[in-house]
């Protein structure tokens, strides 16, 4: 679907309906249990779901997780699920003609909770895929069943708090991996009005997650039992692994600035954070294996970095994968939720959606990797700088704005996890956007909170207090890029070039930045000056991004002009979704560009 010009050429197919049919049998032990409800992990997006000719539910949100009750329609020799699709495309049109007024956006395709770089991006293509994109199962049981799980820990109290959903009566609790083995018997979860029971532990704990190059990676193993039926309750991912760290994003007055400083103390130690922006490896999910989300995540390591941000136009990764990973690799996350680049409606249909994040939170909290939660990506800056034509009504879309992450997103955060914090935005100023009300008169202060700093005609530099994004374009090698294209493609200037390069004058601002240093490639022979100018484009990079990341880690212990006291270098971006020129600094598939050897230099201990 990569080749040359299919990213238009194959719009048709998610612009079209689809249906996806099985048959299947059910054996005796399930057909025995007093219930059983099909479980549908990710459904991407808007579907009918019908079993044995009647309709059990609808889905409109991809990154959820649906339960349907199929006790009295499940039969034992023959089933016939059907999924059918409507097309995200033309729904998204609806939707958005659905609303109460004419809303700024940079896309009709936003208004819904579907991955919004399926519709294409400045780094990637518009494949607006619909399909079943994470397993579907039958679950079946008697008297209860676990859902799900976490554990968080208590600092001032010496105590975790496990939590579960749909759980009732007598488990036992097993802890592996503490100093003291602990087994809690006879444990009994409430039931409780949302679903969610707590049962709070008493532990002494001495060991900690860190991120690497801190400490050492501390993970312990939960596992809950039933006692009637004596076996394992399995969770979507069994065991739970899960780990303890105290995080604190310091906020606090600076000698010296009128601002105040933006970083994060994990485990009472204060936190340089070096990494970059982590976008899907894919647009199609079922592409992305284990194998690499270990790779690109491996990659990281061994650049030296301990942290990625989860960019909020993508998708809430699968389990295994990203989170998992994180963990064991000891880097952190930034863990960004879908909303980007976009005004959105705070009606009460939308918010209802939106309420379901509770669920991801549920989902991704015992990940230690986790340090931080942000409502959105750069929607803050949006509405304030007037991206979308929004001044005229300014009042208004503010409203939304902090309906939205305010209003309901944060509450929700705050009460399911108050071990980790939680910003509004990114880029954003902090508690100090939260005392302009959530939306500040210049989200890129260089004073407070943080920025995302893209400079394409000087030298890539700025004073900050936390870079959460900044960077500038490379191609990929030839060798990637002879994959896709043919060889009348292979110029800078051919019409493949110019557009396979989302970003407006991207392919011009490589060549203006290569002119300031070096010579650019003009000789008679095309296709050697093609693979030249590749080159440079990544030697560029690399210089552009050591030239800005060696500053930022010098500006830790300085200030200029009240800014400065860097915390923060997260570079756009680690990873690519296809073979184009794009800001990371690995290719689709995982090999390293130039930029990324310069980063496990620039990115090393001192």
């Amino acid at each position: 679907p990569y080749y040359r010009f299919n990213d238009d050429n194959l719009k048709w197919i998610a612009e079209s309906n689809w249906s996806y049919t099985r048959t299947f049998q059910v054996d005796n032990e399930v057909m025995a249990q007093r219930e059983q409800w099909l479980v549908m992990e990710g459904i991407d997006t808007f579907a009918d779901v019908i079993l044995n000719g009647k309709t059990i539910g609808r889905t409109i949100n991809m990154f959820l997780t649906y339960r349907f009750n199929v006790t009295e329609i499940l039969q034992k020799h023959f089933n016939m699920l059907v999924v059918g699709f409507t097309s995200a495309v033309s729904k998204s049109k609806q939707c958005y003609s659905d609303l109460p007024y004419t809303y700024s956006i940079c896309d009709v395709y936003f208004a819904h909770r579907k991955e919004q770089c399926s519709f294409s991006w400045d780094w990637g293509p518009g494949f607006a895929t619909q399909g079943i994109w994470k397993p579907i199962y039958l679950s079946a049981f008697n008297t209860s069943t676990l859902i799900g799980a976490s554990a968080l820990y208590n600092w001032g109290n010496n105590g975790t708090s496990i939590t579960s959903g749909l759980l009732s009566g007598n488990f036992s609790i097993e802890i592996k991996g503490l100093e003291i083995h602990k087994i809690f018997t006879n444990i009994t979860f409430p039931k409780t009005q949302d679903g969610i029971s707590s049962l709070k532990l008493s532990i002494d704990l001495k060991t900690r997650w860190h991120s690497n190059e801190i400490g050492l990676l501390y993970m312990y193993s939960l596992c809950a039992i039933s006692e009637k039926k004596s076996f394992i309750i399995f969770l979507y991912f069994f065991p739970l692994r899960f780990g303890f760290r105290k995080v604190e994003l310091v906020q606090e007055p600076i000698p010296g600035s009128t601002g105040l400083s933006f970083y994060f103390r994990i485990n009472d130690v204060p936190v340089f954070a070096k990494g970059a922006n982590w976008i899907p490896a894919d647009s199609f999910k079922s592409r992305i294996t284990t194998e690499r989300f270990e790779n690109l995540l491996g990659s990281a390591r061994d650049a030296h970095m301990n942290m990625l941000r989860v960019w909020g136009g993508g998708v809430y990764e699968r389990q295994p994968g990203c989170t998992k990973i994180a963990d064991e690799y000891g880097i952190m996350l930034w863990q960004d939720f879908m909303f980007a680049c976009a005004m959105y409606p705070a009606n009460k249909d939308f918010l209802a959606n939106v309420t379901q994040v509770s669920k991801i939170v549920e989902r991704l909290k015992h990940h230690p990797s986790i340090v931080i939660w942000a409502g959105n990506n750069e929607n803050e800056a949006a509405l304030a700088t007037n991206w979308y034509n929004t001044s005229s009504h300014f009042a208004r879309y503010k409203t939304d704005y902090v309906a939205l992450y305010a209003d309901t997103i944060m509450p929700i955060v705050q009460k399911l996890d108050p071990s980790r914090p939680f910003l509004t935005s990114s880029p954003t100023n902090g508690v100090e956007s939260a005392k302009e009300g959530y939306v500040a008169k210049n989200p890129y202060s260089d004073y407070y909170g943080d920025v995302h700093y893209y400079n394409y005609n000087d030298n890539c530099l700025d004073w900050t207090k936390f870079a959460s994004e900044y960077g500038f374009q490379s191609w990929p090698s030839f060798e990637a890029i002879q994959q896709v294209s043919e060889p009348q493609d292979w110029t800078i200037t051919s019409n493949w070039s110019e557009h396979r390069n989302h970003h407006g004058s991207g392919n011009q601002e490589m060549l203006s930045q290569i002119s300031m240093h070096f010579q650019i490639p003009d000789s008679s022979n095309c296709t050697e000056d093609f693979i030249n100018t590749i080159y440079l484009t990544q030697v560029m990079q690399g210089l552009c991004y050591k030239a800005q990341t060696e500053f930022y880690r010098r500006a830790r212990n300085h200030l200029f002009k009240g800014a400065g006291h860097t915390m923060g270098a997260l570079y756009w971006q680690l990873n690519d979704i296809w073979e184009a020129p794009t800001w990371s600094s690995t290719e689709y598939g995982g090999k390293w560009k130039a930029v990324h050897y310069f980063a496990s230099e620039f990115f090393a201990p001192v």
